[in-house]
């Protein structure tokens, strides 16, 4: 229980840091309480789309274990809080497998787990609507669960903090960042990963597109190159 106060502590300290930047539009996830465990699978353009996930997470009031890059152990600030929040640590070059049965054991005990699935940041602005090459491990988590996948769009955070900057980018104009949940769960079976990779990659980029939408709709100057 005390992983679940401290990730919900630190989502209300992140929210308030960034309150003065950023608005925050929370939409979708009708389904949210349909199931008592998720593998919440997000897409990741930037690096404040950890802090989003985070209060997104404290926002839909449900609590997940999010699988975290081992190298993040190592930083000072990001260390401590990956560690208090039981995050799994991913060892993607030397203990991929145990990163992945460390996921699935946690799913099974009943916790969710919050995965990124691109495996790095990609954000293309000549193709904003599309995904990078989405990996196996979000289909190899839900075959050997059978715990649904939970499609999750961030949108905008590429604005707030942007790959190879060491901070943030703040504006005095408040930016918006969305972060939309499907509606319905997606349930991966077989040992086709690779075709449900990209069962998972093709519900995400219709989110991202809604959720392109919604932001547009808030701020008529994001995306401009979407008018032609």
């Amino acid at each position: 229980m005390r992983p679940q106060l401290l990730l919900r502590g630190i989502s209300r300290l992140l929210w308030l840091l960034s309150l003065p930047f950023i608005r925050f539009e929370f939409r979708g996830g009708a389904c949210i309480n349909d199931h008592p465990a998720w593998i919440m699978s997000a897409n990741h353009r930037s690096v404040y789309d950890f802090p989003l996930a985070v209060i997104g997470l404290e926002h839909f009031r449900w609590y997940a274990r999010i699988m975290i890059a081992s190298e993040f152990w190592k930083m000072p600030v990001y260390g401590w809080a990956v560690s208090v929040i039981d995050a799994i640590p991913v060892y993607r070059k030397t203990d991929p497998v145990g990163s992945l049965s460390a996921a699935v054991d946690a799913l099974k005990s009943g916790d969710s787990v919050c995965i990124m699935p691109e495996g790095t940041v990609h954000w293309d602005p000549d193709e904003p609507l599309s995904m990078g090459p989405v990996r196996t491990g979000v289909s190899r988590l839900a075959v050997a669960s059978d715990v649904p996948v939970m499609p999750i769009a961030l949108v905008g955070t590429e604005r707030v903090w942007p790959k190879g900057r060491k901070v943030p980018s703040f504006s005095l104009r408040r930016r918006t960042v969305v972060c939309r949940l499907s509606d319905q769960p997606v349930w991966l079976t077989g040992d086709d990963h690779r075709g449900n990779a990209r069962k998972v990659k093709e519900a995400t980029e219709a989110l991202i597109q809604q959720a392109t939408d919604d932001l547009r709709a808030i701020d008529p100057t994001y995306m401009p190159q979407l008018d032609g």
